[in-house]
C-alpha cells in the first residue's frame, strides 16, 4: 500500500505538470463545452430573437395591410377623378328634349285674334272716278235697296223693295261746289288700296253702303256698315248720303239739284 502511494506520490511528482495539463484541459473542455452551451443557448436566443423578429416583421406587414384605408381613399378619389371626367352636359336630363316638347296642341301663332284678321282682309286699288253709291237692309219689306249712279256731276237714283219693284226713281246734278268737292275727294284715293270690306256690312239688321269706282277698265267696289265707313272714305260717303236724301225727297239744296219730275213716274 505504501509501495503504491509512493509510486504515485512519485508519479504526481514526474506527470504533476501532464496531469494538470490533462485537469486544465479537462477544465478548459469544461468550459468550452459551457461556454459552447452558452453560445447555443445565445444561438438559440438570437433565433429566438430572430423568430420573435420575424414575428415583428410578420406584425409589420399586417401593419402594412391594414394601411387598407389609404388604399380605399385613393380608390375613392380615383372614382371621384373618373366621374369628374364625365361632363355633366353629356348626360342627358331628359329622354325627350324640352325644346322638342310642343308646349300645346295648338299653336298660338294658328289662333286667330280676331273674325276677319287684318292680315287676311282683301284690298283693291280705287280705280277711276266715283261711278255708284249705295245702301241695303236685309230685314226690310218697303225701300230696302236704294242705287246712285253718277255720270261726272249727273246723278240718278232708284230705291227698290225687296222683292225689287221700283219704289222711287229721280234724276238731279251736283251743284258746282259739289262737283268740286266730290273730285277732291276722290283724286287722292285714286291707285291706293283700300279693303274690299270694313266692318261688318248689314249686321243685326244694321244696313250697309257702298262705293265704286271704275275707270273704264278696272271697277272696285267697297262696302262697309251702314253710316260706318272707312276713314279714307269718310268724307266722299257723307257728300253721296245727302245728294241721296236730295233726291228722295225731290227737294234741291246746296249739294244736289233736282231735275224733270220728281219722283219719275214708273209704267
Amino acid at each position: 500500500m505504501r509501495t503504491t502511494m509512493a509510486m504515485c506520490l512519485i508519479l504526481m511528482g514526474l506527470t504533476g505538470a501532464a496531469c494538470g495539463a490533462t485537469t486544465s484541459t479537462s477544465t478548459a473542455a469544461a468550459d468550452g463545452q459551457a461556454a459552447d452551451t452558452k453560445d447555443d443557448a445565445g444561438a438559440g436566443d438570437v433565433a429566438a430573437g430572430d423568430g420573435s423578429a420575424s414575428d415583428t416583421a410578420t406584425g409589420d406587414t399586417a401593419s402594412s395591410e391594414v394601411a387598407t384605408p389609404d388604399a380605399t381613399l385613393e380608390i375613392a378619389d380615383g372614382a371621384a377623378d373618373a366621374s369628374a371626367d364625365v361632363p355633366v352636359s353629356d348626360a342627358p336630363t331628359s329622354d325627350v328634349p324640352t325644346s322638342d316638347a310642343p308646349t300645346s296642341d295648338v299653336p298660338t301663332s294658328d289662333v286667330p285674334t280676331s273674325d276677319v284678321p287684318t292680315t287676311d282682309v282683301a284690298t283693291a286699288l280705287v280705280a277711276g272716278n266715283l261711278v255708284e253709291s249705295g245702301w241695303s237692309f236685309g230685314e226690310c219689306m218697303k225701300g230696302c235697296k236704294g242705287t246712285m249712279t253718277l255720270q261726272g256731276a249727273a246723278l240718278e237714283l232708284t230705291i227698290r223693295d225687296n222683292d225689287g219693284t221700283i219704289a222711287h226713281q229721280a234724276k238731279g246734278i251736283l251743284t258746282t261746289g259739289a262737283a268740286a268737292q266730290l273730285e277732291s275727294l276722290v283724286n287722292p284715293l285714286v291707285g291706293k288700296p283700300l279693303p274690299l270690306v270694313s266692318g261688318c256690312p248689314d249686321c243685326a239688321d244694321g244696313g250697309a253702303a257702298y262705293l265704286t269706282f271704275s275707270d273704264g277698265s278696272a271697277t272696285s267696289k267697297h262696302t262697309y256698315e251702314f253710316g260706318k265707313p272707312p276713314a279714307a272714305l269718310t268724307g266722299l260717303d257723307q257728300l253721296m248720303a245727302v245728294a241721296q236724301a236730295g233726291l228722295k225727297n225731290c227737294q234741291g239744296d246746296a249739294t244736289v239739284v233736282v231735275q224733270g219730275v220728281c219722283p219719275i213716274s214708273q209704267p
